[in-house]
């Protein structure tokens, strides 16, 4: 989102006879004081582009980052957090049949592996998700050691998860409604830009 942008989620219907079936995940990812109030942006990205794979029960899509195994997805915006190399963002989604397996190494880079968050998100499905020697029976999220192997398992059902995985970015963060900055001046002001002209820019050419 940048400096500000509305917008509303909205998509092409795949079939004009039949239901359209939508699953949404909003996730946002913060960005550094340095690039806030870069230009907005949007891209789609089509689940055709996306480097898949599926094998033994397992279907495992890369949306962000890398993943052994798999070729890169399309790149993300420009002025993404998720575009910055060192940030270490990972997005993957994954669906294990009844009693199939997964693992998701643990972090090997060449960075700090403490400022690495990696969580684990069991949205979907009606088994039970057992995560190395944890066992889930009903939707939660995990907070998962980003240096350690990781195990999946999926017992008496198909389970479905999302892995979300950023490094720190070591600033304060201040949040109100939509808006994310790093003080509470940047709420306020946030908020007067918006009221101004709901972040469409100021054809007019002054204030008066």
């Amino acid at each position: 989102a940048g400096s500000g942008i509305s917008h509303a989620e909205m998509f092409p219907l795949l079939n004009r006879t039949e239901e359209n079936v939508l699953e949404l995940f909003q996730i946002w990812i913060n960005l550094p004081k340095a690039t806030k109030m870069s230009p907005p942006s949007f891209k789609m990205m089509w689940g055709e582009e996306l480097p898949r794979t599926s094998s033994q029960g397992v279907e495992a899509t890369l949306i962000a980052g890398s993943f052994a195994g798999l070729p890169q997805p399309p790149p993300p915006p420009e002025h993404s957090y998720a575009a910055t190399q060192t940030a270490d963002v990972l997005v993957m989604a994954i669906k294990l049949d009844k009693g199939a397996t997964f693992t998701i190494p643990g972090y090997a880079g060449l960075r700090s592996a403490e400022s690495l968050n990696r969580n684990l998100y069991f949205f979907g499905g009606s088994g039970v998700a057992k995560v190395s020697d944890k066992e889930c029976r009903s939707h939660c999220k995990l907070k998962l050691r980003s240096e350690v192997d990781a195990t999946l398992s999926a017992l008496e059902g198909e389970v479905e998860l999302l892995l979300l995985q950023g490094r720190d970015i070591g600033e304060p963060v201040v949040q109100h409604g939509p808006f994310v900055g790093n003080t509470q001046q940047d709420i306020m002001k946030a908020f007067s830009d918006y009221q101004r002209d709901e972040f469409g820019g100021w054809p007019w050419p002054s204030d008066a």
